[in-house]
């Protein structure tokens, strides 16, 4: 079975996919784009953000990959790219990888690891690296760090951040 259709509203998404023996053992396979869309279309409350992407997926009842690209404009910090793979399976995320990069600064976020999806909210256990980050992201920095390591835990409604960074300045810090 094939599909081909776009939804205009409050984003323009366009969908193609195909499915195959539903009937017996089934598979899914396909493409997803997000045309030029607000965020804040969707709620109200959300970022200012302008953002387009792709992303290819295929998979079965157990489990779905999904891997693709998006862009994003925000008024103040500029322009985001970013690439990501993601597989779904046992009400867990898997998020093999996910790479954002700040055009402007050349900062850059990769982060992996799982989110369990089970309980009443999600459970990140992520961890990752930057490369060239200062904050705040917009005006006088009063922290450049030119990489660093970060985790982000959870259990129990509790979440834990630790970071581990060196400073343009020399040394290091840890939190």
């Amino acid at each position: 079975m094939k599909f081909d259709m776009t939804l205009q509203t409050p984003a323009r998404l366009h969908l193609d996919a195909e499915l195959h023996d539903l009937f017996s053992t089934p598979t899914w396979q396909g493409k997803l784009e997000l045309a030029q869309t607000r965020v804040q279309d969707f709620a109200s409350g959300l970022p200012d953000i302008m953002a387009q992407g792709t992303a290819h997926f295929s998979g079965n009842p157990t489990a779905t990959v999904f891997d693709g690209s998006l862009a994003a404009r925000e008024p103040k910090t500029g322009d985001w790219n970013g690439n990501f793979s993601f597989r779904y399976q046992d009400s867990k995320l898997d998020v093999r990888q996910l790479d954002l990069a700040r055009a402007a600064t050349h900062t850059r976020f990769q982060l992996n690891g799982i989110v369990d999806l089970v309980g009443a909210e999600p459970a990140p256990d992520l961890q990752g690296e930057w490369y060239a980050l200062s904050l705040p992201l917009t005006g006088k920095a009063w922290l450049q760090s030119p990489a660093g390591k970060l985790r982000i835990q959870s259990k129990a409604r509790h979440i834990t951040l630790t970071l581990d960074g060196k400073l343009s300045q020399g040394g290091s810090f840890t939190a």
